[in-house]
């Protein structure tokens, strides 16, 4: 049986009421898919209210932040119990994932040298702070509920 501090994340979500088992198979998808989307959000708006490439650099960077922390919280926020462990798993799994992107673009030289180098880093250090921002808000959480 689940404590009321383990459904605390989720408790006014529409999920809420959904069966243990089923919550736990989209834990990973909607953690991606609302990560990506609140990140693609982020920049259509950003192209649809500015030209101006200063905003456009702010833009991409906010977006990066937001995509660590939603990826991370969603994760949370789904899951029906452990839902601190889980943001823990996937601030790692967020972390893996952006250390090989970047060792991979360095390899292949995708990001060219010096300024590039540096922004794409800068990408992916956001996004690992935006992660560790998710699991900050999952572990408020527990504390205001216990």
């Amino acid at each position: 049986m689940e404590s009321y501090q383990e459904k605390v994340i989720a408790e006014e979500l529409f999920f809420a009421n959904w069966p243990s088992w089923l919550r736990w198979v989209l834990v990973l998808p909607s953690s991606v898919i609302g990560a990506l989307l609140v990140s693609t959000l982020v920049n259509i708006l950003n192209g649809a209210l500015s030209d101006n490439s200063l905003v456009t650099f702010w833009s991409q960077l906010i977006s990066s932040v937001v995509l660590g922390l939603v990826f991370v919280y969603f994760a949370a926020a789904v899951a029906p119990s452990h839902q601190f462990e889980v943001a823990i798993v996937f601030l790692v799994v967020l972390s893996v994932l952006f250390g090989m992107l970047w060792v991979l673009g360095l390899v292949r030289n995708v990001y060219g040298s010096g300024w590039g180098i540096a922004f794409y880093s800068l990408h992916d250090i956001l996004s690992l702070l935006g992660g560790v921002g998710g699991l900050i808000t999952v572990k408020e959480n527990h504390k205001k509920s216990s």
